[in-house]
């Protein structure tokens, strides 16, 4: 009698459905076993597999939704993740433009502020502007059969008020200059073609050169004075000498300076990228006529100036 005392107060003091939890806890632990060895057995009996193909589709459907829940916390973690990071990185980038911005405020300033002063300087000398440029936006064709071996074709021409001579440019910098003109095309020379021809200037100095072109990649210059010897990077411009080609025209930087027998051999790695050429600008500037006086006593004498 007293043990039946102890024993009922001990499952009072556990609650009356304590033991009910325990076995089925015991029960399900079992029949997760047992439903685990039929799978495994159904997978590996080739023979058996009509028998447990109906255990294993009502096991892949209820395990499918708890392991989408289950993965839930993980994919949202990567998804949190990614976006802090998406977020930093905008926000860095977002810093970087800002700075950016500041610096090219401050060199709009410098410019206007130059741009002024030329003009001031320009009236106190009386001094002839330079010449308006317009400019012609068109599309650049590659050509296939021509007589250069670096040209392309322009869909605008003399209907558009494209003159031979011009400059054309992409927005890196001097692409190459007009060489031929139709009613409804033109036909541009480009840098690196051997029969290119350019004079341009060293940044910073008054040096001058003439940028050849020889098939390559990056074109070689020619007639530099011997005493000059320019840094990696120095940019180059054309120097408008020609009296055609626009002056300070951004064509590249030297990236090497070889002594090949003696001789010295500079390189420049054009700015604009002649190999992927989409849409260019044309620079329609007038060109330097010669004196008419020059023109008239040429033609009545026959002979040349």
């Amino acid at each position: 009698m007293c043990g039946l005392v102890i024993r009922m107060a001990r499952r009072g003091a556990t609650g009356p459905f304590e033991w009910l939890r325990g076995f089925w806890t015991r029960a399900s632990l079992v029949l997760l076993i047992l439903i685990s060895v039929g799978l495994l057995v159904s997978g590996r009996n080739s023979e058996r597999e009509t028998a447990f193909s109906g255990i294993r589709k009502i096991g892949d459907d209820v395990a499918s939704p708890v392991m989408w829940v289950v993965n839930q916390p993980g994919n949202g973690f990567r998804y949190i993740t990614h976006w802090i990071g998406s977020y930093w990185n905008a926000g860095k980038r977002v810093r970087e433009l800002e700075a950016e911005n500041k610096t090219l405020r401050q060199w709009e300033a410098l410019s206007h502020a130059l741009h002024s002063k030329i003009l001031r300087y320009e009236q106190l000398l009386a001094m002839q502007g330079e010449a308006e440029v317009r400019v012609i936006s068109t599309r650049i064709i590659a050509e296939a059969q021509g007589p250069f071996a670096r040209s392309a074709l322009l869909r605008a021409g003399r209907g558009d008020g494209v003159v031979k001579g011009q400059a054309v440019v992409d927005p890196d910098g001097l692409v190459g200059r007009i060489i031929s003109v139709g009613n409804r095309s033109a036909r541009v020379l480009l840098l690196n073609d051997l029969n290119s021809r350019i004079p341009v200037m060293f940044e910073g100095t008054l040096a001058r050169a003439i940028l050849a072109g020889d098939n390559s990649s990056d074109p070689k210059l020619i007639y530099t004075a011997r005493e000059f010897i320019p840094k990696i990077g120095t940019r180059i411009s054309t120097s408008g000498d020609d009296g055609v080609l626009p002056a300070g025209i951004s064509v590249g930087e030297v990236v090497a300076v070889e002594e090949q027998g003696g001789v010295r051999e500079l390189r420049v790695r054009m700015y604009a990228n002649l190999s992927a050429i989409d849409f260019v600008q044309i620079l329609a500037v007038q060109p330097i006529m010669p004196p008419e006086d020059e023109t008239t006593s040429t033609s009545d004498t026959g002979e040349s100036p």
